[in-house]
């Protein structure tokens, strides 16, 4: 059976968004779970996004169309720097519920010995933690231990953000 052209191309138009999802935003996020990500790293990974949602679209910036629109046109209900929060966040309860003594859980829970440089500190994987949990490290650790308990906390934190 022969189809038209015009026909696949309508038919790519309608999963173009499952192929974003499925294919370019896993590779991009690739490890974001151990990111230690600061405001201009959210800035630039949501412009990443709608610059994906606006290619997808073939929308010019020159149409001067919001980024909301965009959304909704799309049908988009969570953000890329969302999925990487809850990405951070099920790492960081699967790695307080492990037993015994291993270097991740160590890391996190404790401080390493030694001083940091002058100058600002640099922006820690443990302070972000405590800026989408909006809890302190130790209190953090408590919650995740409980699984269900976490998962509601995930959940929770990650519909709030926009």
């Amino acid at each position: 059976m022969v189809t038209c052209p015009l026909e696949r191309q309508r038919d790519l138009k309608e999963h173009q968004d499952s192929y974003d999802e499925c294919l370019v935003f896993p590779i991009a996020t690739y490890g974001s779970e151990t990111w230690a990500l600061g405001a201009a790293d959210r800035k630039k990974i949501h412009a990443f996004e709608m610059w994906c949602w606006r290619r997808m679209l073939r929308r010019s910036w020159k149409e001067r169309k919001s980024n909301d629109f965009v959304k909704n046109q799309i049908g988009a209900k969570v953000t890329l720097c969302q999925k990487i929060d809850k990405n951070k966040l099920q790492y960081f309860g699967h790695i307080s519920r492990r037993e015994g003594d291993n270097l991740e859980k160590i890391i996190t829970q404790g401080h390493v010995e030694g001083q940091r440089k002058r100058g600002r500190p640099k922006v820690r994987w443990a302070d972000g933690i405590k800026e989408i949990t909006g809890m302190n490290i130790c209190a953090a650790h408590r919650y995740a231990r409980d699984r269900s308990g976490w998962n509601v906390i995930i959940n929770r934190v990650t519909k709030g953000q926009s």
